[in-house]
Order: C-alpha cells, then sequence, then structure tokens
C-alpha cells in the first residue's frame, strides 16, 4: 500500500504540481505533507482496526523507512537537476548546438549561470535565518552557526571533511 501511495504522489507532481512546486523548500514542505498524511492514515487505520501496538510500531518502522528513502532520493535527484553549475553550463552548449551555432559561445554566459548559482544559494541561506548580511559581508546566525557544527560532527562521524 505504502508502494502505491508513493507512486501516485510522485505522479502527482510530476503531472500537475512541478509547475507550481519549484523550490527547495515547496519540495521538502510537500514531503513533509506526504509524511503527516501518510502516518495519519495509518493510525487511522490502526485505530479502525485494532492492531496490536507491537505490530503497530514495526509498520510504522517500516514505513517511515520507505517514506525516508523515497523522499531523500527524490530530494537529492530535484536538487542535482536544479542547482548543478556543470549542468548549466551543458544545458547552454546543447541550446547552441541546436540551433546551429556557428559562433563560438561566449565563456562569460557561464559566469553568469555561475553569479545566478551563487546568488541564489545565498539568498536561500538567508531567507532559512542561516546566515545574514550585513553590508557586503555574510556571517552565520545562531541556528546556522548550530547547523554547521553538527554538519562538522556528521562530517567526522562518517570520516570524511566538509568543504573549506
Amino acid at each position: 500500500m505504502i508502494f502505491c501511495f508513493l507512486l501516485l504522489h510522485f505522479l502527482f507532481y510530476s503531472c500537475l504540481l512541478k509547475r507550481y512546486i519549484y523550490t527547495e523548500r515547496g519540495i521538502f514542505l510537500y514531503h513533509v505533507f506526504a509524511l503527516v498524511v501518510t502516518i495519519s492514515y495509518c493510525t487511522i487505520l490502526y485505530i479502525i482496526q485494532e492492531i496490536p501496538f507491537a505490530h503497530g510500531v514495526t509498520d510504522y518502522a517500516i514505513i517511515l523507512g520507505v517514506q525516508g528513502i523515497y523522499s531523500l532520493t527524490f530530494l537529492e535527484c530535484w536538487s542535482i537537476t536544479q542547482g548543478g553549475y556543470s549542468l548549466g553550463i551543458l544545458f547552454e552548449i546543447n541550446n547552441a548546438t541546436l540551433a546551429n551555432s556557428k559562433k563560438p559561445l561566449d565563456l562569460i554566459k557561464f559566469e553568469e549561470i555561475g553569479i545566478e548559482k551563487q546568488t541564489s544559494r545565498i539568498e536561500n541561506l538567508i531567507s532559512l535565518k542561516l546566515i545574514k548580511r550585513e553590508d557586503s559581508t555574510v556571517h552565520l546566525t545562531f541556528i546556522g552557526n548550530r547547523v554547521s557544527k553538527f554538519s562538522e560532527f556528521l562530517a567526522n562521524l562518517a570520516g570524511t571533511t566538509l568543504r573549506e
């Protein structure tokens, strides 16, 4: 049943919502909404059918696991297709090729893509209140500092380092 729900969730987004939900925050909230609907549905179903608590906990763990894997995969794929600087360059070269352009591509266009990506990312961090802008500099907020420290902690646990 969970797989049918996730398939419907994906199809609903792909066929209808992708024109209206196109920000990282919107996609995330769409997945949180799906999780709330799934848990609510299962809770109501378990109450009506009087399913034993231990069995219900196992089912919840499976449902949350599958939903989590699906949502993380969806968000990662969406993020890759939206934010890649390299993808932007490939897209521009492909457009020029399709237009049978004989003139060489201007490298300034590629720099503009990078600046747009950087500006967009900074604006997202500001709107999430992770950083704040002061004149021509940016600083971590209290929450941003905590997220940064937690990310560093996770990277250390995984035996990797964050980019500097």
